[in-house]
């Protein structure tokens, strides 16, 4: 597309927006009823419980961690396992092909 000779600038510098009116009212005053009642009673109920159990701190450090070096005892392989791997043998032995294989 070749612009005309008169033309020293980009066509689509000269667009601006077209302000359309809203079908809904703006710029209309909010009351404020001040703070709600629900708001009110949660907070004296906050201010409640801490005096009766202590501050909550959500800041507080984590406590440390639990010792997890304890023994774990083997009592060795369970019977159901002793079982499902004979099972599983004789099955790769009857049809002549190893589970896992192609």
């Amino acid at each position: 597309m070749q612009l005309g000779s008169n033309l020293n600038r980009d066509p689509l510098a000269t667009w601006s927006p077209k302000v359309v009116k809203s079908p809904h009212p703006v710029d209309y005053s909010v009351p404020n009823f001040g703070v709600d009642r629900d708001v009110i009673e949660t907070q004296k109920h906050i201010t409640d419980q801490e005096a009766k159990h202590g501050a909550w701190d959500v800041l507080k450090p984590k406590p440390a961690a639990i010792k997890r070096d304890y023994a774990v005892p083997n009592f060795g392989v369970d019977s159901d396992i002793v079982n499902t791997q004979k099972h599983i043998a004789d099955q790769e032995a009857s049809q002549k092909h190893v589970l896992g294989t192609k």
